[in-house]
């Protein structure tokens, strides 16, 4: 398991009992996963490992190199591996899109969702994608006692998005792009008080607070002002300093408005930011 991450994804292995060996990534390494730590981590007995690209919280990609290393390696234990891809299909630079991990893998398993890359939450369909026949019946007796089954509408409904799904697709990147070159401006023009590693998929991004404030008591003071952002608690059960980041989403057309707020707020307090940090 790799940590920080969305909650259920980092979570999930534990409540169900596992034993679960937990492998930091760090900001500022751009939180690429490290192979030899995961070498390091895999012990006798190791059966599973999740992962989770594009990355949340940063809206991060590994290369196809690193992947295909990734692979390799459970291949030679015979480890299974989940990938968490959500926010697949929502690559800045579609050049820059992984392989799914159920194509790349025999034991591998995609998870995907109708909520992020097409807007459709309220549809509440998703999917795992995998070669390997043999976990399926594992799969079905978990959803058929565990989980609530699919409306038809919702059925319906997905099958409507799917068709248009390229003119949905190109508007949400469309919106995408445009707030994270305002992001973007954003980190540039404040530069000594703010880091990240610029995410290359989603609508998401991690973002460094520099000054004499903890993510969580930047988050408190933002909240006041009307703004909300996820500090690194949120994400994270062990927040370090070279980790306290906080999270942004830039995926909606109003989200330049915040941008903006987030902007008049660091000007309004900037100063008094700074004499702290000398």
């Amino acid at each position: 398991m790799f940590t920080p991450g969305y909650q259920s994804t980092v979570e999930a292995s534990a409540h169900a009992g596992g034993s679960v060996t937990r492998i930091g990534l760090k900001a500022s390494n751009g939180w690429q996963i490290q192979i030899e730590d995961v070498k390091a981590a895999i012990q006798a007995n190791t059966q599973y490992m999740v992962l989770n690209e594009p990355y949340n919280p940063a809206g991060t990609l590994m290369s196809k190199a690193l992947q295909a290393k990734l692979v390799a390696l459970a291949e030679a234990h015979d480890i299974r591996i989940l990938c968490d891809e959500v926010y697949r299909f929502m690559e800045h630079d579609p050049s820059d899109r992984l392989p799914a991990m159920c194509d790349t893998y025999f034991k591998g398993i995609s998870v995907g969702t109708m909520s992020k890359p097409w807007g459709a939450g309220g549809v509440a369909i998703g999917w795992l994608a995998f070669q390997d026949m043999s976990v399926r019946q594992k799969l079905v007796d978990v959803q058929y006692f565990n989980t609530a089954c699919a409306s038809r509408a919702s059925e319906i409904q997905a099958i409507m998005v799917l068709r248009a799904s390229d003119a949905i697709l190109a508007k949400n990147l469309s919106i995408i792009r445009r707030n994270l070159e305002v992001l973007e401006s954003f980190v540039t023009k404040h530069s000594d008080l703010f880091d990240w590693a610029r995410p290359r998929a989603g609508a998401i991004a991690a973002l460094k607070f520099k000054g004499p404030l903890s993510s969580e008591e930047l988050g408190v003071q933002l909240v006041a002002a009307g703004i909300g952002v996820k500090p690194a608690y949120c994400v994270s059960d062990r927040v370090e300093t070279d980790n306290d980041f906080f999270r942004v989403g830039f995926g909606e057309v109003v989200a330049k408005d915040a941008l903006d707020a987030l902007g008049a707020f660091v000007e309004d307090h900037k100063g008094s930011w700074r004499r702290g940090m000398a």
